[in-house]
């Protein structure tokens, strides 16, 4: 509890005692300093793939050695079980993996298909594309009687006889 002497203020002496009362019931010791500390565990190095990883790379691997897509599939993941659904989405996975690779390779001519596109390469029509093909022309380089013009030559005094003639529509 707090004194007030006779002059009505509060000595600092005790308000000094009650401080550090409080700081030693709140303040909590050090730990003891050790002197060494034990040693870290380096964690594994992780070089091995993910089962999934390595079992892509057996399917693709079989694919390269000339099987089809379905057979290098079921040489590494067994017989697809159509009632399983996981089955089915392994064989889905394989499939699109291959589609996706066919889309980023590009166009593939089949050699003896009807398409026009394979027709076009028989005949060897087909006249490789540069860059500056592909690059809009500048001005110059345009003939003139090519060159569009944006001068506009219109006659306004006709619609202005229009207007005389039959008033605002």
């Amino acid at each position: 509890m707090l004194y007030f002497r006779a002059t009505g203020k509060i000595i600092m002496e005790d308000l000094k005692q009650l401080f550090e009362l409080y700081d030693e019931m709140r303040v909590q010791q050090k730990p003891p300093l050790q002197d060494e500390e034990p040693p870290m565990e380096t964690p594994p190095s992780f070089s091995a793939e993910h089962p999934v990883t390595q079992q892509r790379k057996e399917v693709d691997s079989h694919r390269e050695n000339g099987a089809q897509p379905e057979d290098a599939h079921q040489a590494v993941h067994g017989e697809v079980d159509l009632g399983d659904v996981d089955s089915k989405a392994k064989l889905a996975a394989t499939f699109a993996r291959v589609q996706g690779e066919k889309d980023r390779k590009g166009v593939r001519v089949d050699k003896d298909g009807e398409s026009l596109l394979a027709k076009d390469e028989k005949v060897g029509d087909i006249k490789p594309v540069s860059k500056d093909d592909l690059r809009t022309p500048q001005d110059q380089q345009v003939p003139v009687k090519d060159q569009v013009s944006t001068e506009e030559e219109y006659d306004y005094n006709e619609d202005v006889r229009y207007l005389q003639k039959y008033g605002r529509a």
